[in-house]
């Protein structure tokens, strides 16, 4: 006779696109949902049971759907989030039963779920693109001299690098980093429209969303010419006057005069 009550423990989750993952027991890490499409929950249970009904477990911020058992001990639970936050699966003692027995199941009993409850299994929706942010750009360039600059994502992500980033009419070099923050040096080529880009999907977060796509327009401007033109040996405070507009308007004028006079 079967004196002992059947373990309920969650081993796998089949995604909305067809992949799966297989819990790993204390080594699992954080489980997300990147949209809010069905899913399969697979439940092992340690004994044979009479039935599993749907009704069997709690679903916050979801239902199930069906129920199917691919194999003996193993449970398909469909499950369709309702797109309003985590996903929490629960199932208390005494919803199913073994064959011939009758003993109740235990409660639910998730060591894998990272950071909660060990009666509870939760999936964490996330289904927002990073954002990305750039700061230590000017608005308009002065001259071709190394910039330092930095890129901030909205939440860690992984898979960004320089190669991500577009250049139009500048070097980007010496990137480095790693989570949200990433740096790097650009050095204007010359004068003219200076263009960064990182577009859509260039990295993840840990949910599997990737990023917004980003970029931004900066000019540099071409040398200012000087107004001291001719560096000769005029006397002091000579070149200045002789060099401005007004004076030569005046010289001009003063000409003009003289001729009339003649």
């Amino acid at each position: 006779m079967d004196r002992y009550d059947p373990w309920v423990f969650p081993s796998a989750i089949t995604y909305s696109d067809g992949s799966k993952y297989e819990f790993e027991g204390r080594s699992t890490p954080r489980i997300y949902l990147s949209d809010t499409g069905r899913f399969i929950l697979e439940i092992y249970i340690s004994r044979e049971i009479t039935s599993f009904p749907p009704t069997a477990v709690d679903v916050t911020n979801g239902r199930v759907l069906s129920v199917t058992s691919p194999r003996s001990y193993y449970y398909n639970l469909e499950i369709e989030p309702s797109g309003t936050g985590n996903v929490v699966v629960t199932m208390p003692a005494g919803r199913v039963f073994t064959v011939g027995t009758g003993r109740p199941n235990l409660s639910l009993y998730s060591p894998n779920n990272y950071g909660g409850a060990t009666d509870r299994q939760t999936f964490y929706l996330d289904n927002s693109a990073p954002t990305l942010s750039v700061s230590g750009l000017p608005k308009r360039f002065e001259d071709t001299s190394p910039i330092p600059i930095t890129f901030t994502f909205s939440e860690d992500v992984t898979g960004f690098d320089a190669t991500d980033v577009g250049v139009t009419n500048a070097a980007l070099t010496g990137f480095t980093g790693s989570g949200a923050s990433y740096t790097a040096t650009l050095t204007p080529a010359g004068t003219g429209a200076v263009q960064m880009e990182v577009t859509q999907n260039s990295a993840i977060d840990v949910a599997g969303n990737g990023n917004q796509a980003w970029s931004e327009k900066h000019h540099l401007d071409p040398p200012k010419s000087s107004n001291n033109a001719f560096r000769g040996s005029w006397p002091h405070g000579l070149a200045p006057l002789w060099q401005t507009r007004k004076t030569w308007l005046t010289l001009c004028q003063c000409l003009r005069r003289l001729l009339l006079r003649s």
